[in-house]
């Protein structure tokens, strides 16, 4: 008979074989389309030892019902190192940073967190979900891991412990590339207090060297708490981690819990199922940008809305490639522009693909001379950027072009004026709430274009609508005619020649062609 094992940060069933209860199984199932097949998502089975283990955060009633057999609490964890005390530099800035800090420690309200081994820190972009991790790490007194999507967010979370406590440098460790663990390995741990790590170096060294190394590798750094930063992202290698990790407190941070696809997002959901979490978004003070959807029509041909499609809907990369080439296309191009420059700052615009970044930032270079150094190209594609500018410098550019993929979670751009939706249709209300958290400043913009020539691109438009509704502090669409677009278009043409002619200096003999309006001045 199986037996159910509840630890801290996983469920295992013993004695149990692929397919003894598949009601349980079906619940972890999601279509590929790519395989055209069934996988399991979010379990993890042992075969040679017939193990089968769970999301620590799924109901054990239910899951005692469906097996028939009790579930024994296993209260033993991965012993784990308390660091000399650590000074903190600055308070809470303010009432919704010392409940957070409440809900981590498990005080007042949240007094029973403290038996909790998980909780999920669900706070808005720029509330600080940064500052409560590195605080609550400050007053437990426990050696720390963060574990991160990105690389480059390591360097983010060093500065941030080295700018709110007195943690030095000498006392952060990071684990980035598998060299760097077998590093770890040799050193004395007990001069750390903080371990910074990203997902795709425990990744390749569990895949490579076995997952039970993973095991002793955390055995070995003897941490007390586990922070997962952006935790609806890496999901599967998140599981991973815990199941062959039995960490006293782990803590999941993230300002948009659940995951893009449909499927996964309901396994996600399923993982957190009770495992206690605070959301401390307040909608009549909170929202700060305004959403603006701009709709037009690119009037593709029958031939060309068939091209743009996949057996699954809109195919992304082809209407990209449709679009760039397209007419209208550069004529809201000039109406973005126009409004990207009237109210100043930067202004990150997404575009679907490489390719039609390319594109674009050709066009304006070439039409919008004056703006050639002020274009930033913030993408995996380094031939895109100026070779001697590094990608974190076109971040500080007026013109940032990018992908929702290459510019998502966890993103800070300082002085971000405007986020604008050019052309990268997606329905995904997840991604439509990271691209809004974009912008963190009060006053600031999101515009999204829609081109209501694609069926599909329409439908995107009204399933996100929601999410603008809660999360942004106004929310308009304009509906613009081609005779609409000509019309502004012209006047923007025009007030671009005007400043022009403004701009130069006349001498004795000068002659001004600008078009055929614009009559030959001689003055002799």
């Amino acid at each position: 008979m199986a037996r159910i094992i509840v630890k801290h940060t996983s469920i295992i069933i013993e004695d149990y074989i692929l397919g003894d209860c598949q009601k349980l199984e079906s619940y972890f199932m999601i279509y590929n389309p790519v395989t055209h097949s069934y996988e399991y998502k979010g379990i993890e089975y042992i075969e040679k030892e017939r193990k089968l283990i769970l999301p620590r955060g799924i109901d054990i009633f239910f899951l005692e019902k469906l097996l028939e057999t009790k579930a024994k609490l296993d209260t033993k964890h991965d012993e784990f190192d308390y660091v000399d005390q650590t000074l903190i530099k600055y308070l809470p800035r303010d009432d919704i940073q010392k409940q957070a800090l409440r809900f981590t420690l498990g005080e007042g309200e949240y007094k029973s967190n403290k038996q909790k081994s998980q909780l999920a820190i669900n706070l808005p972009t720029g509330k600080g979900k940064s500052y409560v991790a590195i605080m609550t790490m400050a007053y437990s007194c426990m050696r720390s891991i963060v574990i991160t999507s990105v690389l480059n967010w390591l360097d983010q979370w060093k500065n941030y412990i080295l700018e709110y406590t007195n943690i030095s440098a000498k006392e952060i460790f990071f684990i980035s590339g598998t060299s760097s663990i077998f590093s770890l390995l040799r050193k004395d741990i007990s001069k750390y207090k903080v371990i910074l790590a990203s997902h795709n170096t425990i990744k390749s060294y569990g895949d490579t060297y076995g997952w039970d190394k993973v095991s002793e590798l955390f055995k070995f750094m003897r941490v007390g708490i586990k922070f997962y930063d952006e935790a609806h992202l890496n999901f599967d290698n998140m599981c991973k981690i815990d199941y062959y990790t039995n960490t006293k407190y782990t803590m999941y941070i993230t300002a948009t819990p659940a995951r893009s696809n449909e499927g996964e997002n309901f396994i996600y959901q399923l993982y957190f199922k009770n495992v206690p979490s605070i959301d401390l978004f307040n909608e009549e003070e909170d929202p700060h940008t305004k959403y603006i959807a701009i709709k037009y029509n690119s009037h593709p041909s029958p031939s060309q809305l068939s091209g743009c499609k996949n057996q699954y809907g809109l195919d992304r990369n082809k209407y990209v490639s449709y679009i760039v080439h397209n007419e209208n296309y550069y004529k809201m191009l000039h109406i973005i522009l126009d409004l990207a420059l009237k109210h100043g700052g930067k202004n990150l615009i997404y575009i679907g693909t490489n390719y039609g970044i390319k594109v674009t930032r050709d066009w304006i270079i070439e039409n919008y001379p004056e703006l050639k150094n002020e274009i930033g190209v913030y993408t995996s594609d380094d031939s895109l950027r100026n070779p001697d500018e590094t990608k974190e410098q076109q971040l500080e550019k007026r013109l940032i072009l990018s992908t929702t993929k290459s510019c998502g979670a966890a993103m800070d751009i300082k002085g971000l004026k405007m986020t604008i939706v050019l052309a990268e249709p997606f329905k995904s209300e997840v991604l439509a709430k990271q691209s809004l958290g974009r912008t963190r400043d009060k006053d600031t913009f999101y515009i999204e274009v829609v081109d209501t020539g694609f069926y599909h691109i329409n439908k995107y438009y009204y399933a996100k609508k929601d999410i603008f509704m809660k999360y942004a502090s106004e929310c308009s669409d304009v509906a613009m005619s081609d005779k609409e677009i000509n019309a502004k278009v012209e006047n923007i043409l025009n007030k671009r020649k005007i400043e022009k002619l403004n701009k130069i200096k006349l001498s004795p003999i000068r002659f001004l062609k600008q078009n055929e309006k614009i009559k030959v001045i001689k003055f002799v």
